[in-house]
């Protein structure tokens, strides 16, 4: 997850849970998850009250699922991009 908004310090939700917390642009965490489809929002920190998603993101086997919020909450253009890089047996990240 990549924090690259002007936006201030936000906890990323995970079907509703934070599983990150204070994340700051321009930073990013990695996170190790299970295959499927995770229901992800961004909200202020140390709220569940979404200021982006929630949105649907599969997680697939082998897969660096980069998730991306991005624009301004001052101009209210807030977004998720999505992107998938398939990983090669061996070259773990």
């Amino acid at each position: 997850v990549r924090h690259v908004a002007a936006a201030p310090s936000v906890d990323v939700l995970a079907n509703g849970a934070a599983a990150i917390t204070d994340l700051t642009n321009p930073d990013e965490v990695e996170l190790t998850l299970p295959t499927g489809t995770i229901s992800a929002a961004v909200a202020a920190t140390g709220t569940t009250d979404p200021l982006l998603g929630p949105a649907d993101v599969s997680i697939a086997k082998r897969t660096n699922t980069i998730v991306y919020a991005y624009g301004s909450l001052a101009d209210g253009t807030l977004a998720l991009a999505v992107q998938t890089v398939p990983l090669e047996k061996g070259h773990w990240h």
